[in-house]
């Protein structure tokens, strides 16, 4: 599990150094937009 962490976290920063919005970087982005958003009471889709 710790190697699955560290390796995500590696790949995380790689994609955000990059400012690749295609991967994991760009995923957890989106997602965690849309549920701050949705916490705001925000009309922001997930699409």
């Amino acid at each position: 599990m710790e190697d699955f962490v560290k390796r995500l976290k590696e790949q995380m920063l790689s994609e955000f150094i990059r400012q690749d919005r295609r991967g994991v970087y760009g995923f957890t982005q989106k997602l965690m937009a849309y549920n701050s958003n949705k916490i705001e009471g925000s009309t922001l889709t997930s699409e």
